[in-house]
């Protein structure tokens, strides 16, 4: 990661092959056209589902609708940001990961990005929390309409682990 400053977060893009194991109609983010390294950079969190600690990646999205309270972390809007969307950490398309489909993300350390990664810094406790508060409430079962199914995640990343 190229960045004017020592960052306390990670920040990834994630292999083509992680997103092989998925179908066109699962809602892991995958943008068609274009490679998987040039995906919007994600966040990485260690964080507890159903008692086990994993790590998630949260994508980045620049367009983010009408999401419910508690589904994303509003951020400064960026240029590609329309009007009455959100910028921000879509907790709905997180996804359990593991270190062998990391790719490393280069930022180009613009204005932009340095106050993005500035704003994440400053509440990641609050997006930890909001985060796991997501994650707790996918257990007991209320799950938006649109989500990753993190248990199909979970099964399929951990048989290509073990396989």
């Amino acid at each position: 990661m190229s960045s004017l400053h020592k960052r306390k977060i990670k920040i990834v893009s994630i292999s083509q092959k992680f997103y092989n194991l998925f179908s066109p109609d699962d809602e892991i983010m995958k943008k068609l056209g274009q490679e998987s390294k040039e995906r919007p950079c994600l966040i990485l969190l260690k964080l507890s589902y159903k008692n086990n600690k994993y790590t998630f990646a949260i994508p980045f999205r620049s367009n983010i609708g009408n999401a419910p309270k508690g589904t994303f972390f509003s951020l400064p809007k960026r240029k590609k940001t329309r009007d009455g969307r959100h910028h921000g950490l879509h907790y709905t398309k997180m996804f359990p990961i593991t270190k062998e489909f990391f790719l490393p993300y280069h930022m180009g350390g613009d204005f932009e990005e340095e106050l993005v990664m500035a704003f994440i810094e400053k509440n990641i406790k609050k997006i930890i929390q909001e985060a796991q508060n997501y994650l707790f409430e996918y257990e007991k079962g209320n799950k938006p309409l649109y989500h990753v199914d993190i248990d199909d995640v979970l099964d399929k990343i951990m048989v290509k682990v073990k396989g």
